[in-house]
């Protein structure tokens, strides 16, 4: 399930939150996972503009996993700005789908902190 956005918002939809807490959920049973949530945004705007948005979607949907007892240190965030579409930036649709957030679970990932 995506997590999609509003024009010019970073706020998580309330509809999203049931699926972001069913994956907090199960991240929790797998303690050796890690999460790279990448958030994304369509091409309106300017670079500069999207890559902070991007940034701020991404790390609203970190704020989620934390308030369900994921770990800080097992999640990243990164803004890719209006990078990768997934669908068609000339229509509406397409960029509603692009204003997103992806999440990357990586398994026994080892993190700067494990490694000391």
């Amino acid at each position: 399930e995506a997590v999609l956005f509003k024009i010019n918002a970073a706020d998580i939809n309330p509809e999203y939150l049931p699926i972001l807490k069913k994956m907090a959920g199960i991240l929790n049973k797998y303690k050796k996972t890690y999460i790279l949530i990448a958030g994304y945004t369509d091409i309106t705007g300017t670079a500069s503009y999207n890559n902070d948005l991007s940034a701020r979607r991404a790390e609203n949907a970190k704020k989620i996993l934390l308030e369900n007892d994921i770990a800080e240190r097992r999640i990243y965030t990164w803004g890719m700005g209006s990078r990768n579409p997934i669908a068609d930036n000339k229509t509406e649709e397409g960029r509603k789908q692009n204003r997103r957030v992806e999440y990357v679970i990586m398994y026994n990932y080892k993190s700067p902190e494990d490694k000391k």
